[in-house]
């Protein structure tokens, strides 16, 4: 059985602000879903959203035409959201008393346990 992937369109929220880590996290994750679900390398570049934010205008569109140097951008733009969508976990335990607090960083997904011990 295939598994059904949204649409990108379906799964980004327009009227949010995109022009945010997290926002352009919305829309990579959105083109990469099934990369990310089959621990692949995310190589989809997003369509047109990416005009909706500040990114250098001459990312937005993929050209066969781009420079090296263009290309080269991109790739680290999709490394930096793949990475950044890795869930992980940092624990980090101090001295005494049993509190343990989870703090939400940049991205879902990602969360910083602190633990101390009294």
């Amino acid at each position: 059985m295939t598994k059904q992937y949204k649409k990108p369109e379906d799964m980004i929220d327009y009227n949010a602000e995109l022009d945010t880590i997290n926002g352009l996290m919305s829309i990579f994750f959105a083109y990469n879903q099934q990369q990310q679900e089959e621990n692949e390398r995310w190589t989809a570049w997003p369509e047109w959203e990416l005009c909706l934010t500040s990114m250098d205008a001459s990312l937005h569109f993929e050209d066969e035409d781009d420079s090296l140097n263009v290309k080269a951008k991109r790739r680290h733009w999709l490394s930096f959201f793949e990475s950044s969508a890795i869930p992980i976990t940092i624990e980090i335990t101090l001295n005494s008393t049993e509190e343990q607090t989870q703090h939400h960083l940049l991205l879902p997904g990602q969360n910083f346990l602190l633990s101390t011990l009294s």
